[in-house]
């Protein structure tokens, strides 16, 4: 054990003069902190100042910091009336202008009565540290600002506790109307606020990503605290310590709802419009305009007609003329061919074989679509089961044949009418043919400065030995600092090292042997584990005071602050900017900082998250070096709207907020669904900066444009078919009928738009015929009751008066349970084919008129024979 040094050996003087920190005394008298009686030399070297402290009382005050004047004057006060000790960080000015950190620590000392007699104190010079200090808070703050402000909720949830929250950004009170720190303090709130269609799913989506540490994405609703339902699209990861453990789930949750009652709009217009084609009792198809007729669709009721399967009849696209009746196929194929070349509306009767055998009597109506240059797309078309129809007519045909050959047999006078009746009928037939973010008072001070004193020799260190570290003298603040006394400090060589915490012992050991063989200055923060367990943060700073004739340094004169609590301060500084930074650079999304350039109405983009790079290809350095990359990555088609908007909210501050396409760097054309928001406005109150949020949504928009092509697709197919659709709501009980939808056909049959129609209630009994109005309405009652079919022919009366026949077919449509929905149906303009009857029945009348005639002139001619 080395023997410590006596203390009338020491020049207390000198250790107070060559401590790296100011020492002062003042007097007691004075309740504003002066005068004072004594200030050590290093004020000198690092205020400038020396002697003017003695000579001018008020020097301190004059030299504080504007900023920091009234507060540190009133707390010195307060100190110097209670007799508490003075412990406080704040600026002075020196003498050069410069402006320094100090942190100023002092101690009543008081008489053996315990009246109060000066203040001995000390100031550490910590400008270095402050520095250090702010651009830590700045980076944090940075981090800070970039999570709470993008237009996004950003959460961070423990891997190791599902569902345990441990940040959440506030921007989850405004969309859902929750503080956050309920969502801390309350675990489950997400879960208890999901939507109870969603609930399932979502959590089972969530378990199961947990599980297998796979990305989580999912787009769900959760319900708000005022009860609105807000859609979310949830993107998270995984993210992993140093050595790859599970550490926490980063996710951003981004509000969706517009964009989700968009979708929500065109499906359902996509189920209205496939409902409509695929209930009307009817076969809706399109086909190409070749000489094969290729279907492209052909609706499900074919099953129901023909015995054949919608893919069957799709696999085969000219199954159509594979099944035509032997006695039709040469005449409508050869119909069928005209149309394809005069592209005038189609339309037939013809007969279909069946699956199993039977024949199938149709009449087929189509239109031919073309684009905008009118080139020919496809044929439109609907074909209608009339085989009931054509049956009573097949009966009707056999019953003039007969009364033809009683005509015939009766008499050979009747030869000229016969075949002027035969030239009428192949007239008729032929008519039928056309249908989707002082030493004493020198110890006295010594031993009552709120900080450690020592003296060290550095003996051992140059011989690469461990040193007794301190070898000469400790003051008594070790105690206060540490639980030992100076004696127990000094009770073994090494006493000092062994309490140097472990992750510490090794730096601080390498550099107390780096300045015994150099003579530098020792500046280290390191911790001490004290005799209680406790881990005390230290800011040690000591000099060289004697060396060797070969310079060699042999004693250290040193000063220990505790300065713990502002490493704690900033570890939980640290551990923010830490949180802030993972939130921004791990969120599955790109965060971005976007500065608007007043003369031109866009800007620069000094920061870009380095996700960047997962969306596009770009590491995040590449896209902030470029010009423009924004600008120049934007999809051309989407180029000229999406700049626009970004001048406009450049120059009026509205949030940024886009679906747009951008090309990567490898060409690939990649969605993003960008929004910003105004953080910063210049002096003049111009729009300066934003912060924004890119997703990824490629795969929604690939989603959405089948969506787009599917309701486009059914669309088509009930608004270009040559007869209106239709669907009313079912009747029953106290419930009145009325229109739901009537496709724009009937404008085109009527004279009267789909809108007029579903604005009158009354609009189809109004329409109806006089003559055909009570019929038509006894079997609209009668299907309502019994549910059965609707299937008639009737007259309307156009807007412009004409009369017009119609065959409408409707059948009910019923929910799961049974119940009635609603009536879906079609309506066909038979106007043309009622007046080929029409034109039927009057010569079968003149016909049956002169076969009454013959048959008379025949009796006569039989009486005059007699």
């Amino acid at each position: 054990m080395v023997k410590d040094v006596r203390l009338e050996d020491i020049d207390f003087r000198s250790v107070l003069e060559r401590i790296p920190a100011i020492t002062y005394v003042s007097q007691i008298a004075d309740p504003d902190r002066g005068p004072l009686i004594y200030v050590s030399p290093q004020s000198k070297a690092i205020l400038g100042y020396q002697e003017e402290w003695l000579d001018d009382i008020t020097l301190w005050d004059q030299i504080l910091h504007p900023d920091d004047r009234d507060d540190v004057l009133a707390e010195s006060s307060e100190s110097h009336r209670t007799g508490s000790q003075w412990n406080r960080d704040y600026r002075l000015i020196a003498r050069d202008g410069s402006i320094v950190w100090i942190r100023d620590h002092a101690t009543l000392v008081r008489d053996d009565d315990g009246r109060p007699r000066h203040w001995h104190g000390v100031m550490l010079d910590i400008t270095a540290q402050k520095q250090a200090q702010d651009a830590l808070l700045e980076s944090e703050s940075r981090y800070r600002a970039v999570i709470e402000q993008i237009p996004a909720i950003t959460y961070v949830i423990q891997s190791d506790e599902p569902g345990k929250l441990i940040f959440i950004s506030p921007q989850v009170e405004a969309l859902l109307g929750i503080p956050a720190e309920r969502w801390l303090a309350t675990p489950g709130v997400w879960a208890s606020r999901l939507h109870p269609d969603d609930r399932d799913r979502v959590l089972a989506g969530e378990a199961e990503s947990r599980e297998s540490e796979a990305h989580y994405s999912a787009e769900y609703r959760l319900i708000a605290a005022d009860g609105r339902v807000v859609w979310f699209r949830d993107e998270a990861r995984l993210v992993r310590d140093p050595e790859g453990r599970p550490l926490l789930w980063q996710g951003v949750m981004l509000e969706i709802t517009t964009s989700k009652q968009v979708e929500e709009a065109r499906r359902e217009s996509e189920a209205a419009y496939r409902a409509i084609v695929e209930n009307i009792p009817a076969v809706v198809y399109i086909a190409r305009p070749d000489d094969d007729s290729t279907t492209l669709y052909v609706s499900p009721q074919i099953e129901r007609m023909l015995g054949y399967t919608q893919q069957e009849w799709l696999e085969q696209p000219d199954m159509w003329m594979e099944l035509l009746h032997d006695d039709d196929r040469e005449q409508v194929l050869a119909a069928h061919d005209l149309h394809n070349e005069t592209g005038e509306p189609w339309r037939a009767e013809y007969r279909l074989i069946a699956a199993d055998g039977h024949v199938v009597w149709f009449r087929d109506e189509a239109t031919l679509v073309r684009d905008e240059e009118g080139r020919a797309l496809f044929w439109q078309g609907v074909r209608l089961d009339i085989t009931d129809r054509k049956t009573a007519e097949e009966e009707l045909e056999i019953a003039r044949e007969e009364l033809e050959m009683r005509v015939l047999e009766r008499t050979v006078q009747l030869s000229e009418a016969n075949e002027l009746m035969m030239l009428e009928v192949e007239e008729r037939r032929k008519a039928e043919r056309s249908h989707k973010e002082a030493e004493e008072r020198y110890r006295t001070l010594v031993e009552q400065l709120p900080a450690v004193v020592y003296i060290w020799r550095p003996k051992g260190t140059l011989a690469g030995e461990k040193p007794a570290h301190p070898d000469t003298y400790t003051s008594s603040e070790i105690e206060r600092l540490l639980g030992f006394t100076p004696a127990e400090w000094h009770s073994r060589a090494n006493f000092w090292l062994e309490r140097v915490h472990p992750e510490d012992r090794e730096r601080v050991w390498g550099r107390t042997v780096e300045v015994g063989r150099t003579g530098g200055v020792f500046d280290a923060e390191y911790r001490y584990i004290a005799r209680d367990g406790r881990v005390v943060w230290v800011h040690d700073r000591a000099t060289p005071m004697k060396k060797d004739p070969s310079g060699k340094p042999t004693l250290y004169q040193g000063v220990v602050f505790d300065i713990t609590e502002r490493k704690l301060a900033e570890e939980r500084l640290r551990k923010a900017e830490e949180r802030y930074r993972a939130l921004v650079e791990e969120m599955p999304a790109v965060v971005y900082f976007w500065r608007v350039d007043p003369g031109v109405g866009e800007g620069v983009t000094p920061y870009t998250s380095p996700q960047i790079e997962q969306l596009l290809g770009y590491t995040a350095e590449e896209w902030v070096a470029m010009d423009t990359p924004w600008n120049d990555r934007l999809h051309p088609d989407d180029s000229e709207r999406i700049i626009d908007l970004s001048r406009h909210c450049a120059e009026t501050g509205e949030t940024f907020d886009a679906e747009y396409r951008l090309l990567a760097k490898d060409g690939e054309i990649v969605w993003t669904h960008d929004r910003a928001a105004l953080v910063e406005r210049d002096a003049s109150g111009r729009p300066r900066s934003y912060q924004g949020v890119m997703l990824d949504i490629t795969e929604r928009k690939r989603a959405e444009a089948q969506l787009r092509e599917a309701e486009s697709l059914y669309r088509s197919l009930v608004e270009q078919i040559p007869a209106w659709t239709y669907i009313e709501s079912a009747g029953g009980g106290s419930r009145r009928p009325r229109m739901l939808y009537v496709s724009p056909q009937i404008e085109s049959i009527l004279g009267y738009t789909a809108s007029e129609t579903l604005r009158d209630p009354d609009a189809w009994k109004k329409r109806l015929h006089p003559e055909d109005r009570e019929r038509a309405l006894a079997a609209d009652r009668a299907t309502e009751e019994s549910g059965e079919p609707f299937d008639l022919e009737y007259r309307l009366l156009a807007r412009d008066g004409r009369v017009v026949w119609v065959h409408s077919k409707a059948v009910l449509i019923r929910d799961d349970e049974g119940r009635p929905r609603y009536w879906q149906g079609v309506t066909f303009d038979i106007t043309r084919q009622k007046e080929t009857e029409e034109e039927l029945r009057s010569w079968y009348e003149l016909l049956m008129s002169r076969a009454s005639e013959q048959e008379e002139r025949l009796r006569e001619t039989e009486e005059t024979l007699k």
